[in-house]
């Protein structure tokens, strides 16, 4: 019985729909007015999906939005699309998450002293920093030889300094003494000079582009060490006295206080001072290496 309506059905509408041809447009219209998607449509009073305008914004976004911004709304569509975003926004993961913001410095915060030492001791600098400088001295306390008071009459020096590191200071240096006896009688007169090569601890560590810079340095080394004696006798000529010569290797220790003033982006000026004490076997002539003090001049480069 249903085969037969549609039979019927076809031989009535044939002739209206042959007028349509199936690849045209209007054969499409008609044909997607046919299906139920379509009907419903046209029920509704919407223009269906094979309206060319309609297809046009369902490929193209943009223009289905410009079509919803001069008709007043916005298509469900698009509406749909950005809530989806907001979720996937909202679902992703949050990069700090699990960060203690407290613990990140912030980049405008103003560096402190105390920041710039922990860099300083953390990543040092590029090259050494030299320095050539200039020693005086003199013993501590007074001596006697042969019961007679002993003057010191100078004590001079020269160094080369390179700070390697924020912790490593080496030096080189060279000095001598020369003493004489007061008195009535004989004269005696005594040399002493020392080739040393120390490493020292900077304590305090402080930057090198500070531009004035207090430190205290820890040093230790060694060298070579002569002493020479000779005396005048009651004829006032001078007599070698070769049993009290020496020439020995020892240690040597100080403590130093350093002040260095930056007058240029390459130089400093340094001022500094404290005491040494030698360990070498002078014999006789051991007052050559006791307590000393000293103090200098230097200047640097960086």
């Amino acid at each position: 019985m249903a085969a037969f309506g549609l039979l019927v059905s076809a031989l009535v509408l044939g002739p209206a729909s042959g007028a349509v041809e199936a690849g045209g447009p209007e054969g499409q219209v008609a044909a997607e007015s046919a299906s139920p998607k379509g009907q419903a449509e046209l029920a509704d009073g919407e223009p269906t999906d094979g309206d060319p305008e309609r297809r046009a914004e369902r490929r193209d976004p943009a223009a289905a939005l410009a079509a919803a911004v001069e008709g007043g709304g916005v298509p469900d569509e698009i509406l749909d699309e950005d809530d989806e975003d907001d979720e996937a926004t909202e679902e992703a993961d949050d990069p700090l998450e699990g960060v203690d913001l407290r613990a990140v410095p912030r980049l405008d915060a103003p560096r402190t002293r105390a920041d710039e030492i922990r860099d300083y001791w953390r990543r040092g600098f590029h090259s050494g920093v030299g320095s050539f400088n200039l020693v005086y001295g003199g013993p501590v306390r007074t001596y006697t030889f042969a019961g007679s008071p002993l003057r010191s009459r100078f004590t001079l020096g020269m160094s080369l300094r390179v700070l390697f590191h924020p912790r490593v200071q080496v030096s080189f240096t060279i000095r001598g003494q020369r003493w004489e006896t007061l008195g009535p009688g004989p004269t005696m007169g005594a040399g002493a000079i020392f080739m040393e090569l120390d490493y020292g601890l900077p304590l305090l560590a402080l930057p090198t582009d500070w531009r004035v810079r207090p430190e205290l340095v820890a040093r230790i080394g060694g060298g070579a060490g002569a002493v020479t004696a000779s005396f005048d006798d009651v004829t006032g000529e001078n007599v070698e006295f070769s049993d009290l010569d020496r020439l020995t290797v020892g240690l040597t220790a100080a403590a130093e206080a350093q002040l260095d003033v930056r007058v240029h982006d390459l130089v400093y000026v340094r001022a500094f001072g404290g005491v040494s004490r030698s360990l070498y076997n002078f014999g006789a002539l051991s007052f050559a290496r006791d307590l000393q003090w000293f103090a200098g001049v230097g200047v640097g480069f960086y």
